[in-house]
């Protein structure tokens, strides 16, 4: 097989601050944790140490919210017990929950999110798990209740708007799956009888996406994780309290506006 190198910013679809990133920019490298060339797994490591009393409430919750799915099997409570050891880390990913997945990228986010875990795993030498961090709590309703498949547009109209979306039913999902079909001209698409389950058991948005996503990736070790949980953002809430607002630039930061975020990783 022949390969082809090409520059990155030649396809004009990756913005200029991506690009200035991955040039090893000054001015962008200020207000990140590393240059993509020279990572410091070991550095970031360090300054995520987490307490025990963190790391076992978050493997509750993933151990509570993975038998409410159905989905807790030996290996998947064997990845899950690892969150306790002091050596484990974790890669975090996360994304709106859009109808049928939304977009491709979110596919590719959560694909990339598991490469990256495993090559930061081999180059650091401790276990990393890759995790696909739910935005349950988003109230956005225009911007998730629709999707897009081949150029066809799908949109779902459920009269449970308002509020958190993690929590909306499930109402209207397969009408906008036959409306996808006949577009598409298919007798039937690969998340049909997951739906279809997911119906009948009354799960709500987050409680399908989580499986969806498993669905899409059956093998990968990707642990799905929704954090609209009272004690677990609780655990947090000393972190955010104390954490300090970083300084405005005094150098052009090329159109971005910087946040102090953080991942949730541990």
């Amino acid at each position: 097989m022949m390969a082809e190198k090409h520059n990155p910013g030649s396809f004009g679809l990756i913005p200029k601050l991506i690009q200035d990133y991955l040039k090893n920019d000054e001015v962008v490298l200020k207000w990140t944790e590393g240059s993509q060339s020279d990572p410091a797994w070991e550095k970031r490591m360090r300054e995520r140490a987490f307490s025990q009393e963190k790391r076992n409430a978050l493997r509750d919750h993933c151990l509570k919210q993975y038998g409410h799915w159905g989905m807790l099997s030996p290996s998947r409570k064997q990845q899950i017990d690892q969150l306790l050891h002091e050596d484990t880390f974790t890669v975090t990913t996360g994304h709106q929950l859009n109808l049928f997945s939304g977009p491709a990228f979110f596919v590719y986010k959560v694909l990339h999110t598991i490469l990256l875990a495993e090559h930061i795993s081999k180059e650091s030498g401790k276990k990393v798990l890759p995790i696909y961090w739910m935005a349950t709590e988003d109230h956005d309703w225009e911007e998730i209740n629709y999707t897009w498949w081949f150029n066809v547009k799908v949109e779902w109209d459920n009269i449970q708007k308002g509020g958190a979306l993690g929590k909306v039913g499930l109402d209207g999902t397969q009408e906008a799956l036959q409306k996808l079909k006949d577009e598409l001209r298919l007798e039937s698409l690969p998340f049909e009888k997951l739906l279809t389950e997911s119906v009948k058991l009354k799960d709500s948005l987050s409680d399908f996406t989580a499986k969806l996503v498993h669905l899409i990736f059956p093998d990968a070790p990707i642990l799905v994780l929704d954090s609209d949980d009272k004690a677990l953002k609780s655990k947090g809430k000393a972190d955010i309290n104390g954490r300090k607002a970083l300084p405005a630039p005094t150098t052009p930061t090329h159109g971005c506006q910087a946040e102090n975020q953080v991942p949730p990783n541990v």
